[in-house]
């Protein structure tokens, strides 16, 4: 299968995409050197590699007998390009298959192609998913999945359980009982009278007086 990009990221990034699948893939661009070409090149010819992703500045020159697939992951903004492209497969009067995904910004250079080509291509619309955050996705995950295994709420968690009424008789004043009342109670001591503390205060008086003379 060849796999064709409009840059040499994107191939870049297409192999990687492939390669964390499980699928065995190369890519061959401009910013590879000579040698790595050859061996990439090598290794799809003698079926080592399975996937060969590539650009348009190195499609023209890859000759390989038995593509079954290729696949234009990107759409060229030339249409002669596509030509080069679509031509590696059904080579020799074998048969192949050749897929593009369009985009809507890359639809004027779909119309493009089937001027050039003077043939109007099947168009064959792809399912379209919820992004992974989107709610409705996850409701209806959650709507086919047994009521045991439902989500909690967040909130019920914090939700405090509710005390059982009390009976009318309870003594409700227990509970409002301040701290202080559990202290023993201690004895006041009687409050010196007036007098006392009036002859206190001139006792201490004239002896500050006597020690200043």
């Amino acid at each position: 299968m060849l796999v064709f990009t409009r840059t040499k990221h994107g191939a870049d990034r297409v192999v990687r995409h492939l390669v964390g699948a499980g699928i065995e893939a190369t890519a061959i661009h401009g910013n590879k050197s000579q040698p790595q070409r050859e061996r990439a090149l090598a290794g799809f010819r003698d079926g080592q590699t399975r996937v060969l992703v590539a650009t348009d500045i190195a499609a023209r020159g890859i000759d390989v007998d038995g593509v079954s697939h290729v696949i234009n992951f990107e759409l060229p903004n030339v249409p002669e390009d596509y030509v080069h492209r679509v031509g590696r497969t059904a080579r020799a009067g074998a048969a192949g298959t050749a897929i593009a995904f369009c985009s809507d910004e890359e639809r004027p250079y779909l119309r493009d192609i089937e001027k050039l080509t003077r043939c109007s291509l099947r168009a064959i619309p792809l399912a379209t998913l919820p992004p992974r955050n989107d709610p409705t996705n996850l409701k209806a995950k959650l709507s086919r999945e047994p009521a045991s295994r439902h989500v909690r709420r967040p909130h019920a968690a914090a939700t405090p359980a509710r005390q059982p009424p009390q009976p009318a008789t309870a003594d409700v004043r227990r509970r409002d009982a301040p701290a202080a009342s559990l202290l023993p109670r201690l004895p006041r001591r009687p409050s010196p009278t007036k007098s006392s503390s009036a002859g206190r205060r001139s006792e201490r008086r004239g002896a500050r007086f006597d020690g200043a003379r």
